[in-house]
């Protein structure tokens, strides 16, 4: 009943929200990242397209996490780097709930319902996820200002409200259907070789690899993290652990979480240790914010089926949201090389993102399936031989 009412009021929605974004723009014209904004979208819009093959899902997943962005240009934009780096974590949310949309599509949903049923199904998680990704700012907020955390929230809450309403009046044909399920079919195919790290004996020597990395990055980087570092990866780290058991209800999971980003810390940490830029902790908790999003939804998609193995469970995930989360770490990384800031700082941000994209589609799996083989859940004897 309320979700229905929330659809009918949608071009209300759509329109408050963008005429308080153009109010913001006007009253504070000063400073608006037109040219990475501009750049920011188009790319993002491209690689959407080539995902989705679907111009008009594409546009909206593009421009979705805009109004947001430009309404928290009240609170003071900082270098366009900053700025792309804000955006991306709506992107996150906008890409995977078009792909989500355009999946449903093809199973036959009707288009209203078939956006109904994503927001219903992933706006909690998608929340969550944007709730990880902006805690570590928050804590910075006394730092570089309220800017940088504001506009990371409203892009993401911007994204999940505008695709699902804006999706709902798109026309959706039958060539879309047709060319949404061959292209899934092509990329099933080709994920298959890497849903074999879901299976134990792969996942353990997986999650050995993590572990070297892991600490290659610690001696690399020498950390010697002050008390503000220290909050803010606290906070990152323990916002993960509660939002993936809350959302998955399944502690392997909420453990692989929290331990991926800590892996993903100590990589960036260790990058900007080369460069000598150990002062540049917002770029660094912003990237990490960025992987954070697919990494928790990847997360909730796997535990929405551990009524079978978690091997089965983990490789229907890279299934459904691998696709993705591989063209938005794409997307992402555009977007970041495109900006003109410090070049060493963009690769080494650059590189976070590779890892970020290895974490979600490898390591978070074979974490997963490694603590599921070495602490088994409790099953009944029919389940656990597959007795009918």
């Amino acid at each position: 009943m309320v979700l229905s009412a929330f659809f009918k009021a949608r071009w209300g929605i759509v329109g408050l929200l963008s005429l308080v974004a153009a109010f913001v723009c006007v009253a504070f014209p000063h400073g608006l990242p037109l040219r990475a904004g501009a750049s920011a979208v188009a790319l993002s819009a491209i690689v959407s397209f080539i995902h989705l093959r679907h111009a008009g899902l594409a546009v909206l997943v593009a421009f979705a996490p805009l109004p947001g962005l430009l309404i928290a240009h009240a609170f003071g934009f900082a270098d366009p780097l900053t700025i792309a780096l804000c955006y991306l974590p709506g992107l996150a949310c906008a890409m995977f709930m078009a792909d989500e949309i355009a999946a449903n599509i093809a199973h036959g949903f009707e288009r209203r319902a078939a956006c109904e049923d994503v927001l219903a199904k992933l706006g909690m998680s998608m929340g969550a996820a944007i709730g990880v990704a902006s805690i570590g700012l928050a804590i910075l907020a006394l730092s570089p200002g309220p800017a940088v955390f504001a506009a990371t929230l409203g892009a993401g809450v911007s994204a999940i409200l505008i695709v699902p309403l804006g999706a709902s009046d798109l026309p959706f044909g039958e060539d879309f259907v047709t060319r949404a399920n061959r292209v899934r079919e092509w990329r099933e195919r080709m994920l298959d070789p890497v849903s074999a790290i879901t299976q134990p004996r792969w996942a353990m020597s997986a999650s050995g690899i993590a572990v070297i990395f892991a600490v290659l990055g610690y001696f690399g980087a020498h950390p010697v993290f002050d008390a503000t570092e220290y909050a803010v990866f606290a906070a990152l780290l323990l916002s993960a652990s509660i939002a993936g058991f809350g959302l998955t209800w399944e502690w392997r999971r909420a453990l692989a979480l929290p331990l991926v980003l800590a892996l993903l810390i100590l990589i960036g940490m260790w990058g900007l240790e080369q460069i000598h830029a150990r002062n540049a902790l917002t770029p660094l908790v912003q990237t990490l914010g960025i992987c954070a999003v697919p990494l928790v939804l990847v997360a909730v998609e796997a535990s929405g089926h551990l009524t079978e193995d978690a091997a089965s469970a983990s490789s229907f995930a890279l299934m459904r949201k691998g696709p993705a989360a591989i063209f938005f770490f794409a997307a992402s990384a555009l977007v970041m090389l495109f900006q003109i800031g410090d070049a060493p700082l963009v690769g080494a941000l650059v590189v976070m993102l590779l890892f970020g994209c290895a974490s979600t589609l490898l390591w978070l799996p074979a974490l997963a399936c490694a603590f599921e083989t070495l602490f088994p859940r409790r099953s009944a004897l029919d389940a656990r031989y597959r007795v009918h």
